[in-house]
């Protein structure tokens, strides 16, 4: 099997991660009081967002302007004076458009992403995360329930360290099934130059069109042929990081086509993402992806950015091996762990 050069996992420190986005690691959360509360766990609605966005805003754009997020998977746990403790969701995967088709093999996992954050201003009673889960996992079954044929996995991502809340999850039935590298590049240490192959360039894309951004979403998917764990981006989630302040897109094109990208965006003043990086298999072994990951450092560093990370999954070998000749290096490991509905 050609191992594909491709990881994505949105990296941010954990008290920024938004959920859903990738990294799986809470968001900033009160856990398990003591004290008794009255709550209801019920779905979201419009007017939630902006209560949601005092304690995640990320959370509150991703629900008001992402489609993949649909109120009917967002919970929330209100109190009895109305106030949002903490907000769950199901997030679907690129393959789930598919579940009600035959396009994929018979045994392929079609994943759900789930994901909590909790409202430092507002209490919340001891059982409320473990409330918010079941809840989670009864909406899984009702996704699933149409197509008892196929395979569904709601899946979560944690730190390695963040033993509390694996322990939490296996008492649900949660299992690990893979696991993700965060690393970091010092772009105060040099940027190595890599020559294209004859009659590749690079781009700075910006895909305003619908016609551009699938031709990118076929792009990315064609890269990921062959690995069960690829999952393309979705053209809602595409479009959702290209209305961000800090997004680019830097693709390598032969012949009119896209053969190989790379995006990144600000996670903080001094870092950006390095991110979605993919080479289609016939363009692959001739340094584009090295020539893209060096151009997006460049980018970044020109505007002020002094580092930035990725994540790949701790198996792709070749894609270890390639940043780790760039200069990136490992500063902590997240933890993928999966409930097969």
């Amino acid at each position: 099997m050609d191992i594909r050069l491709f990881d994505r996992r949105l990296f941010r420190p954990k008290a920024e991660t938004a959920a859903g986005f990738g990294s799986g690691t809470r968001l900033a959360g009160i856990k398990r009081r003591e004290r008794t509360i009255t709550y209801t766990i019920r779905n979201y609605i419009q007017e939630d967002a902006e209560q949601i966005g005092a304690f995640a805003k990320l959370l509150e754009l991703a629900y008001r302007y992402n489609r993949d997020f649909e109120p009917a998977n967002i919970f929330c746990a209100v109190n009895g004076e109305g106030r949002i403790g903490a907000v769950g969701h199901l997030e679907p995967s690129e393959s789930f458009a598919f579940i009600a088709s035959d396009a994929k093999p018979a045994d392929y996992v079609y994943r759900l992403s789930l994901d909590t954050a909790f409202n430092d201003e507002v209490p919340v009673p001891a059982d409320v995360e473990s409330r918010l889960i079941d809840r989670l996992l009864e909406r899984a079954r009702e996704m699933k329930a149409p197509y008892p044929g196929k395979r569904l996995r709601v899946c979560r991502y944690f730190r390695a360290d963040d033993v509390e809340d694996i322990d939490l999850y296996l008492s649900k039935g949660f299992l690990h099934y893979d696991s993700h590298h965060i690393m970091r590049r010092d772009l105060n240490e040099p940027i190595p130059e890599y020559a294209l192959p004859e009659g590749v360039r690079v781009r700075h894309w910006t895909m305003d069109t619908p016609e551009e951004q699938l031709q990118y979403q076929r792009a990315e998917s064609l890269a990921g042929e062959g690995d069960p764990r690829h999952e393309a981006w979705t053209l809602n989630r595409l479009r959702w990081y290209k209305a961000g302040p800090e997004w680019d897109t830097f693709t390598a094109f032969a012949d009119g086509q896209p053969i190989g990208s790379v995006m990144t965006w600000g996670i903080s003043p001094s870092r950006s993402a390095t991110e979605n990086i993919f080479v289609v298999p016939a363009w692959r072994r001739q340094r584009i992806a090295s020539h893209l990951i060096a151009h997006a450092m460049r980018f970044v560093q020109a505007r002020g950015k002094s580092e930035v990370t990725l994540g790949v999954y701790g198996d792709n070998k070749r894609a270890i091996a390639l940043y780790k000749s760039m200069g990136y290096k490992l500063i902590y490991i997240n933890m993928g762990y999966g409930f097969d509905v």
